[in-house]
């Protein structure tokens, strides 16, 4: 059966699915999930468990088979480009839509690449439907940056229903 494509749907709307899907699949492994309130940061979803966890989530190219690692915004005649760092986000996901498979790109893969960074690459990688990546990195001692939270932090406990 071919993989379904999603181009007649809004770039937003197809942004918001493969956020949600990264999301369900975060809640069922225990983690808690924290989405921001607006949509124009740098960051699209918050984990807690050990440690917050930044997580910038990207759709996979239907075309190229990439995970774009940067930001680009259109304004008119004018295109802006901006590239996350270690400060901004600790993950970069990639979600394919048509089949619902998960990238976990840990920060020491994807600050080797300047704006993407094949399917292919990140399969050999071990990247593919592996949220244990977002445990192994805290677990390794690769402690996620936290500055944005830093001055704020108190430790996170669940609530009890």
């Amino acid at each position: 059966m071919p993989s379904k494509t999603y181009k007649n749907i809004s770039s937003t709307k197809r942004g918001k699915a493969a956020e949600l899907l990264f999301i369900a699949a975060c809640l069922l492994a225990g983690y808690d999930c924290y989405v921001p309130v607006t949509e124009d940061g740098r960051v699209d979803v918050i984990l807690g468990r050990k440690l917050l966890i930044r997580v910038q989530v990207k759709i996979i190219s239907e075309t190229g088979r990439y995970i774009t690692l940067c930001k680009i915004n259109h304004s008119g005649r004018h295109t802006k480009k901006y590239n996350y760092t270690t400060q901004d986000i600790d993950f970069f996901v990639g979600v394919d839509l048509s089949s619902k498979d998960i990238y976990v790109i840990p920060s020491h893969v994807w600050t080797r690449y300047k704006s993407n960074v094949g399917i292919n690459v990140l399969e050999r990688l071990g990247c593919k439907n592996n949220l244990d990546l977002l445990e192994n990195q805290v677990d390794a001692g690769i402690e996620p940056a936290h500055d944005a939270f830093a001055a704020h932090s108190v430790p996170i406990s669940p609530i009890d229903h």
